[in-house]
């Protein structure tokens, strides 16, 4: 569970839902892959990595978007 107190599998479904209603500017990773064009594995999805707090989990988020800007 995250900041929002739901699991992985139950954000994902909203983020699903989201997308095939066409409403991006309701979820970031809708938003992303109707401008984009990619559309990875949203059914499986799984955590990158754990974070101990607010500012450890916003700061490894940050990184990660760096690091991988193509998603």
């Amino acid at each position: 569970m995250g900041q929002t107190c739901k699991t992985i599998q139950s954000r994902s479904k909203e983020h699903l839902r989201y997308l095939h209603l066409g409403q991006g500017e309701k979820s970031a990773m809708a938003e992303h892959v109707i401008d984009v064009g990619q559309y990875r594995n949203l059914t499986s999805p799984y955590r990158l990595n754990a974070a101990t707090s607010y500012m450890d989990g916003t700061v490894k988020k940050a990184i990660e978007i760096t690091i991988h800007p193509q998603f």
